[in-house]
């Protein structure tokens, strides 16, 4: 047997105390980012909206097979463009200094952004019975947004939103009180069409769009781009976003179900009708007989959508008796719990794998109503491997007795999603931190009265130190998310690597000066079409792993040669060496070998980011290490990439 309970009022009070404790600490936390530095706090703002809109596209698209109307697959796509523009209008404030010569393209971003969320929200109702043609949506959508980047860009035709020394133009206000009309709209067409959602998930969505509309207003009546308004703005628009998201994992992820109970029920609810459409026919005896073979037909189909719909579905069902005795299996409850078609058939269901404290806290989640939602177990399958499961159960009619039927999905993948994000969230905040409290600490003292000019320069240095260790972490993040998302573009010119890494050790060097770097090169230079900045970015995570491993005034060595088709870097130092057994996890994300309380902290990122840069390049990356006696790390670049015309050397 597979249930869950509806959670009781202390259960939701508990919730919902969580959420508004959680809401208003990071509020808080931001409000005082702002306060300190608005530029950071309207990037983070404006980064966790895109991240948010992307994401939305992601757990729709993934769980589009699941979803009883494509609503909220169109949705899904628009904000996948949403995504883009607001991407853009990030870039586009000229404080990022990303669009010289452009002047400031944030409010131009923002309103086009704005122009997608509304016309999105307020056409995607007309697909909620109607198919939906996916090729031609992202076609739409791809062309209105290079139309949009052409007006700004090559046309320069496209209204101005902001002007410096004046503020917002009257075309910006306008726009987005017409947005602001379209998204509440877009509420009374929702609430319009409210039987076609589950109840929460309405809600939700209409709490957004009331907060989306909120913050078009805010951005109305802002005249400084770091004023309150403005300020407010962002956070309705990170409000807006959090909601929107919540609402479409609880339709795509979590409660999939759903779906399943609702055709369920509607189809129950035909059969009832007509049945008693049969039962009115009873005084005409040649109509009883044509509705009856009616009904018995609706009937029939009835039950083969049923059963079709069970037989497929990734929800696992299973029946038991009022003594708990399985009656009925589908085969995806059968897959879940890692048994055959027949084994499970008249056994226990709480026997198969439940232990005996989790089944009294099943029957007493149970209650008197025979109700259980959402009830999220860790159990054992029947080969003893874990799975997450959540457990829905309602009471029903089964062969004329009563009975129970059970919903349960397997869940694993997103719990070690969210354990993931919850360890990403928690390892990048407490990198940043640490330099970020050297920095502030530094230029804090700085102020103080009485310090000397010596002690001013060493303060100042602390800072850069501080500040150089967060442009590190941000640039292997960034790096990493791009080839991830398949957005890695080389920039590749015509290069001598051997300047290039001349240049990367002087950079370490300044920053690590205790340890003694040994420099090789061959006697001829070799010119490569390569991407400068990628290749010392290679160059700096290696060295800087060195001199991190290392003892204070031991040598670092990197070495550069030809072999074959292809240059080869080496990096070696003198450091603790990793152990071969565990040698293969190195070029794994946030894996890190070592004691963090032993050695310097890091993100666990530098070694993927450069096996991603270079085998972008068409390189290969790898580790000769002993322990207790060094590490050397080798990489190559094929002599394909060759200045056209040249020659590999000079």
């Amino acid at each position: 047997m597979t249930v869950e309970a509806r959670p009781g009022p202390a259960l939701k009070l508990g919730k919902a105390v969580l959420f508004v404790f959680i809401a208003a600490s990071l509020a808080t936390a931001s409000y005082f980012v702002s306060r300190s530095n608005y530029p950071l706090f309207h990037s983070l703002a404006d980064a966790v909206t895109v991240f948010i809109a992307v994401g939305v596209f992601i757990v729709v698209w993934n769980g589009r097979r699941h979803l009883d109307n494509q609503f909220f697959l169109f949705v899904g796509i628009s904000f996948l463009f949403f995504g883009f523009m607001d991407f853009l209008h990030l870039l586009g404030n000229k404080d990022m200094g990303v669009f010289p010569g452009y002047g400031n393209l944030g409010p131009t971003f923002y309103i086009t952004s704005r122009y997608i969320l509304g016309i999105s929200m307020l056409t995607a109702p007309l697909f909620i019975k109607r198919r939906l043609n996916v090729p031609a949506v992202f076609f739409t959508y791809a062309a209105a947004s290079v139309l949009v980047v052409l007006s700004v860009f090559v046309w320069n035709n496209f209204p101005a939103t902001y002007i410096e020394g004046q503020g917002l133009t009257p075309f910006k206000v306008i726009s987005d009180y017409a947005v602001c009309g379209v998204l509440a709209a877009a509420a009374l067409l929702l609430v319009a069409n409210r039987r076609s959602f589950d109840g929460r998930v309405l809600r939700i969505m209409v709490l957004a769009l009331v907060f989306s509309i909120a913050t078009g207003l805010s951005f109305t009546l802002y005249t400084d781009p770091f004023g309150i308004m403005n300020l407010v703005g962002h956070f309705f628009q990170l409000a807006s976003f959090a909601l929107f998201y919540a609402a479409f994992v609880e339709t795509a992820m979590t409660r999939p179900q759903d779906i399943l109970y609702r055709n369920l029920k509607d189809s129950s609810e035909q059969t009832l009708r007509l049945n008693a459409g049969l039962e009115k026919a009873n005084a005409d005896l040649n109509l009883q007989i044509t509705e009856r073979k009616k009904a018995e037909e609706a009937i029939r189909e009835s039950e083969a959508r049923f059963r079709a719909l069970n037989e497929t579905s990734p929800i696992g069902v299973g029946v038991t008796s009022a003594a708990g005795a399985l009656l009925y299996t589908n085969p995806a409850y059968r897959r879940i719990l890692g048994y055959s078609s027949t084994e499970p058939q008249d056994m226990k269901a709480v026997e198969l794998y439940l232990e005996p404290e989790q089944r009294a806290d099943l029957t007493g989640r149970l209650g008197q109503d025979g109700f259980i939602r959402d009830l999220e177990v860790k159990l054992q399958r029947k080969d003893g491997t874990t799975v997450w499961l959540s457990i829905n159960v309602s009471p029903i009619t089964f062969g004329g007795e009563p009975a129970l039927m059970s919903a349960i999905q397997d869940i694993t993948e997103h719990k070690k999603l969210d354990r993931a994000k919850d360890e990403f969230i928690s390892l990048v905040s407490h990198e940043l931190r640490t330099p970020l409290t050297v920095i502030l600490g530094s230029l804090k003292t700085y102020r103080s009265p009485g310090l000397s000019e010596e002690d001013r320069q060493a303060l100042v240095e602390n800072a850069i130190d501080g500040g150089e260790s967060m442009d590190g972490i941000i640039q292997n993040l960034l790096e990493l998310s791009r080839a991830q998302a398949g957005r890695l573009t080389l920039a590749s010119v015509p290069a001598y690597i051997r300047d290039i890494i001349s240049k990367t050790i002087e950079h370490v060097r300044y920053q690590y000066p205790q340890y003694k770097y040994n420099v090789s090169f061959p006697e001829k230079r070799y010119q490569l079409v390569l991407d400068p900045v990628r290749i010392d970015r290679v160059v700096y995570n290696l060295v800087e792993n060195a001199a991190k491993y290392s003892a204070t005034k031991a040598s670092i060595d990197v070495s550069l040669a030809a072999r074959n088709s292809e240059i080869v870097v080496s990096v070696a130092d003198q450091g603790i060496g990793i152990p071969r057994e565990r040698q293969d996890e190195l070029f794994e994300p946030f894996k890190r070998l070592v004691d963090p309380s032993k050695y310097t902290r890091g993100l666990g990122l530098g070694l993927i980011v450069c096996k991603r840069l270079v085998e972008a390049h068409g390189g290969r990356i790898w580790v000769t290490s002993e322990e207790g006696k060094g590490t050397i790390f080798s990489f190559t670049i094929p002599f394909n990439h060759l200045s056209p015309g040249d020659s590999a050397v000079d």
